[in-house]
């Protein structure tokens, strides 16, 4: 399995009052995630080649995270449980060398015809695309 890895800046406006990032902001940091492997691996290049929809999303929070760290975080992503119609992405947040998860996640996409207005199944040249990616 090959891991898609980005870097994840923390910003000031992250931070809630305790001096923590948000927990909303995970949901942020996924989403960049999400962005840049639709970019780098699918070839997506303007709004309208994302023929999918996002379902569901969802996070379980380990660590704090804090501005002191903001040099050393990573997001891993993963592709796993391709379905008919969907599939979902993995998430991980970590530091640089992985000794340390603060938070993974999921997030689960349809497959969607924006004219016809329903779901569509998984074309098999995504299959292609991310197999390299998925999580078993």
């Amino acid at each position: 399995m090959k891991k898609f890895r980005i870097p994840i800046q923390i910003r000031f406006r992250d931070l809630d009052a305790m001096g923590h990032v948000n927990n909303a902001v995970y949901f942020s940091f996924f989403e960049v995630g999400r962005l840049k492997f639709f970019i780098d691996v699918l070839n997506v290049k303007t709004p309208e080649d994302f023929p999918f929809i996002l379902a569901k999303a969802e996070a379980d929070f380990l660590k704090p995270v804090d501005l002191s760290m903001s040099d050393d975080i990573w997001l891993n992503v993963f592709v796993g449980d391709l379905g008919k119609k969907s599939f979902k992405f993995f998430y991980e947040l970590v530091n640089g060398n992985e000794s340390v998860k603060f938070a993974e996640g999921l997030s689960v996409q349809v497959f969607y015809d924006y004219n016809c207005k329903k779901s569509i199944p998984v074309p098999e040249d995504f299959k292609e695309k991310v197999k390299e990616y998925i999580k078993k």
